[in-house]
């Protein structure tokens, strides 16, 4: 009898392997799916030929790649930005080619629907298998997801290694040991390759080696440690080399976080952009390279100052959480209008938003046991509002968010079944409400840059109709925002399209002055004498034709 229970345990766990096996394929095939056919769909999208698209993050990354695949893989002084992706492209450059638009694409979704399989897994883990295929394919049909994951930018490969990340630090701390500490640390470094600020995650070791000890005792978690340590440094190697040849210091990776930094803290800039006006570089200067000095900077210019610097951070913080895709090189509102599918996928930010804290507060008792879950959504979150708040730069969060999105519908879904109808419904109400109040507001959410990368984009490929058509819509977008809600960033968008559509300056000056009345704030006020002086620049002879529509 015993030998029977013990083939049936055997059989029954067989059972579950396939099953999860499956519904992991399926989530898979689905997100790959779904990608695959936006890059069959991509080629009318302005942001499909790179070569439109100079002068953007895109292009840069682009143009450095052909740099390394060429035969300059060292390049001079310290990198601009992060260095892993431009060598990311550069290696598949070197395989197919630097004309191939596709081939890059192709690797990035492919990288995507993974992160759709360690989202399921993770979730799995966490509620069951509901939860896990649920987390899955909200990852697998998340618009800006699928749109950020094709594009010439290091988002889809950040998504994939902090997803990792987190996927290896929670089965470490389950069963520590040297080789898992091996593969977290190699992770981590690449990831900061990548991109430096997640390195927060670092504060969040201490305690979750001190949970995996009580799951292996001392000996091994002291082992797991020092290989973490010895992954991470092993994957500096190739960057410290890369400097000895460059004649810069071996541990400098990138120079533009402390001016990010100082810029994303000024009061003059906005929650979603950065400029280095001179005030803010002479600022950023006095880090002299250092993040952390920058960090001291910040805080010795708001010295006597503590609420506006409050201020500063809350405003930060609800543009993370709200439900506008704040763009930045490449616009997901835009993408929208070019191509079908983007269009049609229906998860975006605020349903992820509402779902995940529902399930971050139902799945609250697994704090220790999914510790790296709960320390990577706040240290990351935390650390995007620190510097400024972008769409592709909040990305990275959203699986770990989709995990606990899961989990909440599995417990949804269970009170249902156990007729604990109430609490579902108290459950869905909370996730319903948190989701309506992210949801983005507002009658156009291209903002004004944008229409004019768009008519730009039109002209260079022979096209001045549809770029005029956009440029009559931007300009009649921003009246109807005026008549509908005459604020100062109405009035100060009015008067940047009559600009840009190469209208009377004295209509501009007209709305600048109705948006001073209106009391902006300082970044507001930063961008309205930045516009008056373009304009007396254009009264005195300084013709700025690449920032108009006059080419039209």
């Amino acid at each position: 009898m015993s030998d029977a229970n013990t083939i049936a345990a055997g059989a029954g766990r067989d059972g579950n392997r396939l099953r999860a096996a499956g519904l992991g394929a399926i989530v898979f095939l689905a997100a790959l799916t779904v990608r695959l056919a936006y890059l069959a769909a991509m080629e009318p999208s302005p942001y499909y030929n790179i070569i439109f698209l100079k002068g953007t993050d895109c292009y840069t990354f682009y143009a450095w790649a052909l740099e390394i695949s060429s035969g300059d893989p060292v390049g001079r002084g310290i990198f601009n930005q992060s260095p892993l992706y431009p060598y990311f492209l550069a290696l598949i450059f070197k395989s197919v080619g630097g004309g191939n638009l596709l081939a890059p694409r192709f690797f990035q979704v492919v990288l995507g629907a993974m992160v759709s399989v360690l989202a399921f897994v993770m979730g799995r883990d966490l509620k069951g298998e509901l939860a896990g295929f649920v987390a899955g394919m909200l990852i697998a049909l998340h618009g800006p997801m699928v749109f950020y994951e094709a594009a010439f930018l290091r988002t889809g490969v950040l998504v994939f290694l902090n997803t990792l990340l987190v996927f290896l630090m929670v089965r470490a701390q389950r069963r520590p040991g040297p080789v898992k500490g091996i593969a977290c640390g190699l992770v981590f470094g690449l990831a900061v390759l990548a991109k430096p600020n997640i390195a927060v995650m670092a504060a969040a070791a201490p305690y979750w080696l001190w949970l995996a000890r009580k799951n292996a005792g001392t000996r091994k978690t002291a082992l797991m440690g020092s290989a973490v340590m010895a992954g991470f440094f092993l994957t500096m190697v190739p960057l410290g080399i890369r400097n000895r040849e460059a004649g810069v210091p071996m541990s400098s990776m990138t120079v533009r976080g402390p001016l990010e930094f100082v810029a994303g803290n000024h009061p003059d800039m906005p929650p979603d952009q950065w400029q280095p006006t001179p005030e803010i570089v002479d600022l950023a200067n006095r880090a002299r390279g250092s993040l952390l000095r920058s960090v001291g900077v910040v805080l010795d210019y708001y010295r006597g100052r503590p609420l506006q610097l409050a201020a500063k951070e809350w405003t930060k913080t609800r543009a993370f959480l709200s439900g506008y895709e704040a763009p930045n090189s490449i616009d997901y509102y835009v993408e929208k209008r070019y191509v079908p599918i983007i269009r049609l996928l229906p998860v975006t930010w605020p349903v992820v938003l509402g779902l995940s804290i529902v399930g971050l507060w139902l799945c609250r008792r697994k704090f220790r046991e999914q510790f790296p879950l709960f320390a990577y959504i706040a240290l990351y979150s935390l650390g995007a509002i620190a510097f400024y708040v972008l769409a592709r730069f909040r990305l990275p969060v959203v699986p770990a968010l989709c995990v606990f999105a899961g989990a909440a519908v599995a417990e949804v879904a269970g009170m249902t079944r156990s007729g604990r109808w109430k609490s579902a419904a108290a459950a869905a109400a909370v996730a319903a409400l948190i989701a309506m109040a992210a949801w983005p507001h507002g009658d156009d959410p291209i903002p004004p840059s944008d229409y004019q990368n768009l008519v730009r984009f039109h002209m260079l490929k022979g096209e001045p109709e549809r770029a005029r058509e956009w440029a009559d819509e931007g300009l009649a977008r921003a009246r109807a925002r005026v008549a509908k809600k005459g604020d100062a960033w109405a009035r100060y968008r009015l008067a940047r399209m009559i600009y840009l559509s190469g209208g009377p300056l004295d209509e501009v000056k007209a709305e600048l002055t109705a948006a001073k009345k209106e009391g902006p704030p300082p970044w507001l006020k930063s961008f309205i004498r930045g516009m008056e002086a373009r304009c007396d620049k254009r009264r005195s002879g300084e013709d700025f034709k690449p920032g108009g529509f006059r080419m039209l």
